[in-house]
């Protein structure tokens, strides 16, 4: 059965003077639209409006109260969109037609309250939306407060941002903490403070990388290989003789030579029409006998070498110590920084 486009849902409480100029506003709406009438407190006064104007009445039996019927209303109508109407409410003759026309957004902003999960915000989106940003702002001055006092409700906006906007910014409040706090839970997120004359700054706060450039073997976590493949890439003698070890998506290309492979990851670096496979030139002897897009550990030795395969210039080449198959990552798209 076809979906209808709308419903008015016509919340109504015991006998209410305005219920039947309610409904006649919604009957000489510029486009029609079912209109039911639902209670929680059923009467002779909602039944005798029902039938003046044929309309239906649904009846919540469950738990009373305007919250409780507003959800009831919103589920019972089977309808694409739904307007929750009081009974106390009078509507233009144009205000559904202006409303479907506004309705059709390709993109909707969500003000959403900080005090709620964002879980909650992803199980009441409709299942044909899909969240393509999100930012969070901050007051600076009381930030500190709030994650001491309220770690779970901070942690849960940070982990899932990509800006975080810290307003009514001052010289006199500790930049190096607020971004402490945010990069121990998200390294990919950008912060930017505003000053309270309205100017903008952004963080240019330099992290240290999460993996030990000094240590035996440079083991590199899988949503680190964005930042080993950024820093390796751009200060290639820095990594000169030194082993690593990371989960890599292998490539093989007819045109590299038979002993080389490319190890590397799909990345994302603003959005996701950006997704492009990066990854370090691998060479073993035993290249042929890889899967082409399959999963392993590689622990290789770093070169720092001029290469007809980097254009001559100098570039990280990959000695391959020791590959080992790998399960996927949990997240297997990585992030520059």
């Amino acid at each position: 059965m076809k979906q209808k486009t709308h419903i008015f849902a016509v919340c109504a409480y015991g006998e209410s003077p305005y219920l039947d100029e309610c409904v006649r506003s919604l009957l000489a709406q510029t486009v029609k639209s079912e209109i039911i009438l639902v209670t929680s407190t059923p009467n002779d006064h909602i039944r005798k409006c029902a039938d003046r104007y044929g309309l239906r009445v649904l009846v919540n039996r469950g738990q009373g109260g305007i919250t409780q019927d507003w959800n009831y209303a919103y589920t019972h109508s089977h309808a694409r969109y739904v307007t929750i109407a009081h009974q106390d409410d009078f509507y233009e003759p144009d205000f559904l037609e202006n409303a479907l026309k506004k309705s059709r957004a390709e993109r909707v902003i969500i003000e959403y309250n900080g005090m709620w999960l964002l879980n909650d915000l992803g199980q009441a989106l409709p299942k044909n939306w899909q969240i393509f940003q999100i930012m969070m702002t901050a007051d600076a001055a009381t930030f500190d407060m709030y994650n001491s006092n309220m770690r779970q409700l901070v942690y849960d906006k940070i982990s899932a941002t990509e800006v975080v906007f810290f307003n009514r910014y001052d010289d006199s409040i500790d930049k190096m903490k607020l971004h402490t706090i945010v990069r121990a839970i998200n390294r990919r997120a950008n912060i930017l403070y505003e000053y309270k004359d309205g100017s903008v700054e952004p963080d240019n706060i330099v992290d240290p990388l999460p993996f030990d450039i000094n240590a035996p073997v440079i083991e590199v976590k899988d949503e680190d290989f964005g930042l080993l493949y950024l820093d390796a890439m751009d200060k290639p003698q820095q990594y000169d003789g030194k082993t690593v070890k990371f989960k890599a998506l292998v490539a093989r290309n007819p045109k590299l030579p038979k002993d080389t492979f490319v190890g590397g990851r799909f990345a994302m670096t603003c959005c996701v029409e950006d997704i492009r496979y990066v990854g370090f030139l691998c060479r073993w002897s035993k290249a042929s006998t890889l899967a082409n897009k399959g999963w392993y550990t590689v622990t290789a030795e770093v070169r720092a070498q001029r290469d007809p395969l980097f254009g001559g210039e100098l570039g990280p080449m990959f000695l391959v110590k020791d590959v080992s198959n790998a399960k996927p990552p949990a997240e297997e798209t990585v992030y520059f920084s």
